[in-house]
């Protein structure tokens, strides 16, 4: 792997996409001994996006053909906290070479019971060959 790609997170609330400020956002993936390694933290600005984080992947070409024996992105876990609302994971976002990702974030606020202040919604994305 010698190419790169981005990924950003848009943060959000409400079906009218109303911008979320100030959520932490996380970009973790696995290294090679299996154990989760924290790529970036980022906090969403005025308009509910993070800076974009750089990740390695494979080279551009790998993703132009299909090949059983070859993934031709990268995968990253996504998460998102942020005060009076629950905390979503995306699993496996998929990062392209050459190209910027954008993992979308729908935030519900958090009901006022205390059993729900540790909930997390999780999403998980296959893998697919393409």
């Amino acid at each position: 792997m010698s190419a790169y790609g981005t990924i950003i997170a848009r943060v959000f609330t409400s079906e009218a996409i109303v911008p979320l400020p100030g959520a932490m956002v996380s970009f973790t993936k696995q290294n090679a001994a299996g154990e989760k390694v924290l790529i970036a933290l980022r906090m969403t600005n005025f308009d509910g996006l993070t800076e974009p984080v750089v990740i390695e992947t494979p080279e551009f070409s790998e993703s132009q053909q299909f090949s059983p024996d070859a993934i031709p992105y990268s995968t990253v876990d996504v998460e998102v906290e942020a005060p009076d609302f629950d905390r979503v994971r995306v699993e496996n976002a998929q990062v392209f070479a050459d190209r910027q990702t954008i993992q979308r974030f729908l935030l519900i606020p958090t009901p006022d019971l205390p059993d729900s202040y540790t909930r997390t919604e999780i999403f998980i994305i296959p893998a697919h060959p393409l």
